[in-house]
């Protein structure tokens, strides 16, 4: 990595030289002495920024994704000031708590010449929380529970917050239907003739009965209106693991916040839910591998209710009802984005280089792990009732 050293409030330190237009808009507390890029993600350039007292990611927002960055960004943070406040009230030293470093001038992002006849690049500096794993798949029931314990306590916290204050920065971004009305679109503008593409749009377009059930208990107050993380894949929350002592397990903080917005805590529980607890793999290829683990359910359940609870917070029993129609709802709308997008050319999803019909075996792998859980609706939805009893049962013997 090529570095330079740049003058930061009298700091001397090695950096990245495209960073340097971004971070002189920043006071540091602290000298700057080294970063590196983080290739992990895929949506946003991330860095990470070393100072003497404690690393920082640096993020170029972008903005092909994320159209309102001003929306984005009051949103981000909102929540985390609001998180930040209620756990300084608990104790929580304030390094564990994600928090937005504002520039010199009080904004909560840099802008910076984005080139000749590009719009200026949009950059944000995060605090990077310490001493915490992240997982990129959840092998366990202790694991899948302190996973959910995260964003359990994210949505607890953040359940006194007036969700409606929040900017809507994607438009129906869970509004399941609205990918039904696409996927229709992508089929009769199809640039792909593919007859079992054809024969899964069938299959999706028969389970279309379902895709309301969250979006229509918004609208009619049967289910609450919330802050939601709307991203909650498990490499999202930043968690304690001791393999040897599981019971030592501790949730830390829920990241990659850049879809907070107003709506339903289903959303959340469903997304999570369908991604942690499928036995097979997005795009698995045999369909006898997808179906949601019952050991990984049961500790998803358990610590999102486990979450909820630390913060004085209970669902609703509307909410409680509908977790498992959530994972069919959220994986049925993966499954007509891969699926639209296959019949579009793939524009949207990178696909493996050898696999031409890659997005259209990814949907068909999430179609399979929709009907599975609706075929095990009873069956599953029992775990979830059990687990709430028994989180309820723990804290009335507290």
């Amino acid at each position: 990595m090529v570095a330079i050293n740049i003058d930061l409030v009298g700091q001397k330190g090695n950096v990245e030289p495209k960073l340097e237009p971004v971070l002189s808009q920043y006071e540091w507390a602290d000298g700057i002495y080294d970063s590196e890029q983080i290739t992990a993600g895929l949506t946003n350039e991330t860095h990470r920024v070393m100072t003497v007292g404690g690393n920082a990611i640096v993020q170029k927002i972008n903005q092909g994704v994320f159209h309102d960055v001003e929306g984005l960004m009051d949103n981000v943070a909102m929540v985390t000031e609001h998180i930040a406040r209620k756990a300084a009230a608990r104790g929580v030293p304030s390094e564990y708590v994600v928090n937005v470093v504002k520039t010199a001038t009080g904004d909560n992002y840099a802008t910076v010449d984005g080139g000749e006849g590009k719009k200026p690049e949009a950059w944000r500096v995060l605090t990077e929380v310490p001493d915490g794993q992240i997982l990129n798949k959840v092998g366990s029931y202790d694991q899948a529970e302190v996973v959910a314990w995260t964003f359990g306590q994210f949505s607890g916290e953040l359940a006194d917050f007036p969700a409606d204050q929040l900017h809507e920065t994607i438009p129906d971004f869970h509004n399941t239907p609205k990918y039904f009305e696409k996927l229709i679109a992508a089929k009769e503008n199809a640039v792909v003739n593919d007859p079992e593409a054809d024969e899964l749009f069938g299959i999706i377009s028969a389970e279309s009965h379902r895709f309301g059930l969250i979006v229509d208990r918004l609208e009619s107050g049967e289910i609450p209106m919330r802050v939601a993380h709307n991203d909650t894949k498990a490499n999202n929350a930043i968690v304690h693991i001791d393999e040897e002592h599981p019971e030592n397990n501790v949730p830390i903080a829920a990241i990659d916040l850049d879809t907070v917005m107003p709506g339903s805590i289903l959303f959340d529980f469903g997304d999570g839910g369908g991604f942690a607890c499928n036995n097979g793999k997005e795009d698995e290829m045999n369909p006898e591998n997808v179906h949601l683990r019952r050991d990984l359910l049961a500790g998803w359940a358990a610590g999102y209710f486990r979450g909820m609870r630390d913060r004085g917070v209970e669902f609703t029993d509307s909410e409680v009802d509908h977790m498992v129609d959530s994972i069919v709802v959220l994986r049925a709308e993966l499954a007509m984005r891969f699926l639209a997008d296959y019949y579009m050319g793939d524009p949207r999803f990178p696909k493996d280089e050898n696999r031409p019909r890659h997005n259209l075996e990814r949907a068909r792998a999430q179609t399979a792990l929709v009907l599975d859980t609706i075929d095990h609706k009873d069956e599953l939805q029992e775990i979830i009732y059990r687990k709430r009893d028994e989180v309820r049962g723990e804290a009335i013997g507290e």
